[in-house]
């Protein structure tokens, strides 16, 4: 099993975008990272997750530049916070960040606060210098900073210096924003989104496998389709994370969380409403894999290609059998005489070797009054061992294998009407991460 480290207090995510219904305008998706003093499994995440974000934001027609690594500068990060002079901007920064004091002009006034986020050859760069001299144009409608701390005010002018201060108004200057643009948008068309107190690393295990990869790639997935909003993409991206059942409003992130002795929260100022993509339905479907590694990736059939949904991590180094859900909306299910078809592969293209096996699957459909409905499986096709369909029924001591590039065909009855979601589950093993 991999360790894993939890960036306390530094890793720092910023996103900012903003669509209008019509096209015809420019618009800019800058895509930075640092990885000065992250561990070398944050930053193979990062690294994944930035090039997933450029991709989609190529889908929704962005003019796109990912200078993750090297090129993260305190110049590109300017550019990315005037956006070029293009007025609907799309940027997104992941590294260190915390806060910084200073003495004010009219010494000895009490110290001033301000926010810093880290470039990749160490530099800070602060909340006045780099994002409010650069912001004047208000050029960026939505900012995400995944970071500790960056969320924690909305900010102003402190009184003493008059200096500016604060992420939120020194990227949209505004100081009257809704200070809970999720439960109360103030319609706007300007949102932020940081965390108050510390910030999970991407890859933290805490809240469930590297569930900050996936929820913030999650959240990329669906705010660069065309008619989402930033509330309702988060709601889908906390259901793809942590399952049926959840949303924005319920899951940790929101509610609130410890690593350690610190405290931490996202939160959301603004207008939670706004919409920010445009892209049509095909999108890249789902985030890469965090990093290298085993276990079976799911596929779904909508009845004129599969919809891949990624990997299911069933990792355990013990050999000992793991349950995953994996949560799948109607759109993507293509039913057939109330039959849907799932497909589970073995890998991915860039391994030489991956080994799984599983016990047993399951689907369950949710119908629009939330009510769970158990969908039999009536056939199981494994690519080489043919039908393992008893072996897959039950939980028990029977395992089927697959190895590299193997797949199974599944097939279950939905046995309701007006399905809302399904949840997809599976139990089974993936000893030994993959080679590549």
């Amino acid at each position: 099993m991999r360790i894993k480290t939890f960036l306390l207090c530094t890793i720092v995510a910023y996103v900012a975008f903003f669509v209008l219904v019509a096209d015809c305008h420019a618009k800019r998706s800058s895509i930075l990272g640092s990885t000065c003093n992250m561990d070398a499994i944050e930053t193979m995440a990062a690294g994944h997750l930035a090039a997933y974000i450029y991709n989609c934001s190529v889908a929704s027609s962005y003019t796109s530049n990912n200078s993750y690594g090297v090129s993260t500068t305190k110049s590109n990060l300017h550019n990315a916070v005037s956006a070029s002079g293009e007025a609907n901007s799309v940027s997104f920064y992941i590294g260190h960040g915390g806060t910084q004091e200073w003495n004010s002009p009219n010494f000895p006034w009490p110290l001033e606060k301000h926010w810093v986020i880290q470039m990749n050859n160490g530099e800070l760069a602060c909340d006045i210098d780099d994002a409010y001299a650069y912001s004047g144009g208000r050029k960026n409608r939505f900012v995400f900073l995944w970071s500790c701390h960056q969320g924690e005010v909305i900010g102003g002018h402190h009184g003493s210096s008059g200096y500016a201060y604060g992420m939120p108004y020194c990227w949209q200057r505004d100081t009257t924003m809704s200070t809970d643009g999720y439960a109360s948008p103030d319609g706007k068309c300007y949102c932020f989104i940081g965390f108050n107190g510390t910030g999970p690393a991407l890859t933290y295990d805490g809240f469930g496998f590297d569930a900050g990869y996936w929820f913030a790639g999650y959240f990329y997935r669906r705010a660069m389709q065309s008619g989402y909003s930033v509330n309702s993409t988060l709601d889908y991206a906390a259901r793809q994370t942590w399952g049926v059942g959840f949303s924005f409003a319920n899951c940790v992130y929101r509610t609130g969380f410890m690593i350690g002795n610190d405290a931490g929260k996202m939160g959301v100022y603004g207008d939670g409403g706004l919409m920010i993509g445009s892209a049509g339905y095909e999108l890249p479907p789902v985030p890469p894999p965090p990093i290298p590694g085993g276990c079976p990736t799911l596929s779904v059939w909508n009845g004129a290609n599969y919809v891949n949904y990624g990997v299911i991590d069933i990792h355990d180094p013990s050999g000992n059998d793991v349950v995953r859900d994996v949560s799948v909306i109607s759109e993507d299910v293509g039913l057939d005489r109330h039959r849907a078809t799932f497909r589970l592969t073995e890998g991915w293209e860039g391994l030489s070797f991956s080994e799984s096996v599983v016990d047993c699957v399951r689907l369950y459909a949710f119908d629009s009054h939330g009510r769970s409905h158990k969908c039999p499986l009536v056939s199981a096709e494994h690519s080489t061992l043919g039908n393992v369909l008893p072996i897959l029924l039950r939980s028990d001591d029977r395992r089927a294998q697959m190895t590299l590039f193997e797949t199974v065909d599944l097939t279950f009855v939905v046995p309701c009407k007006n399905v809302r979601s399904f949840t997809f589950e599976i139990e089974g093993c993936n000893e030994e991460k993959g080679i590549t």
